[in-house]
């Protein structure tokens, strides 16, 4: 569980500090896709060994339907949901949009 949340901590965190500059709509919809990764770890290695390649929705995958535990998965939806929602607000904020000479201020 530990090597899990390092391993999220450390995508933020450089997703994070490459997309500081120029944020476009193309660029939050990568990050989201990202987060959202199942689809490479459970075809190809279904976690692999020792757990390498367990993403966080292979995890949350894991925990409802292999292990039963659907309290479990509905929290950590719960949490991917609010992890999105703050990182793409906080993208909205820091990203330079562009402003067209005509708009009123």
């Amino acid at each position: 569980m530990e090597r899990i949340l390092v391993g999220i901590a450390v995508v933020l965190l450089g997703i994070a500090f490459i997309l500081l500059g120029d944020v476009s709509g193309d660029a939050i919809m990568a990050l989201i896709g990202a987060l959202q990764t199942f689809t490479q770890g459970y075809v190809m290695t279904n976690g692999g060994p020792e757990n390498a390649s367990n993403f966080y929705m292979l995890y949350l995958y894991d925990n409802a339907f292999n292990y039963n535990r659907m309290g479990l998965a509905c929290a950590q939806s719960w949490i991917l949901f609010l992890v999105i929602a703050l990182l793409t607000g906080f993208l909205f904020r820091t990203s330079g949009w562009v402003y067209y000479g005509g708009d009123a201020e």
